[in-house]
């Protein structure tokens, strides 16, 4: 009995989810079209839009890193987000960070 509550909770649960992305995946494949800007101290601000015709959920783990363009500024994501992005939509999540270096950001940031 307990296989078969098991098995119909992983097929529902399965079911309703769209497939995570990776941000390295989302990048790789241009599954997402994604932005990244800063604040340069404490925050990044993340706008994903999905331009497939299926849903995704974009996974940005804590710990990334970030950087500016002529690497001034590195911050660093502080906690983990899972964001959902329906097909077609634009979506904005603030993400908390800190700054790694102490210099003027540019505000656009590339992730490495």
């Amino acid at each position: 009995m307990k296989s078969v509550i098991f098995l119909l909770l992983l097929i529902f649960s399965n079911a309703s989810r769209a497939d995570v992305v990776t941000l390295a995946e989302a990048v790789a494949a241009r599954a997402l079209h994604l932005e990244f800007k800063s604040n340069g101290r404490d925050r990044l601000i993340l706008t994903a839009t999905n331009p497939g015709t299926a849903p995704a959920t974009l996974a940005v783990p804590a710990g990334l890193l970030f950087a500016d363009k002529n690497g001034a500024q590195i911050i660093s994501v502080i906690r983990a987000l899972t964001l959902p992005v329906a097909s077609g939509e634009t979506v904005q999540a603030i993400l908390p960070a800190v700054a790694l270096s102490v210099q003027t950001p540019s505000h656009r940031l590339t992730v490495f």
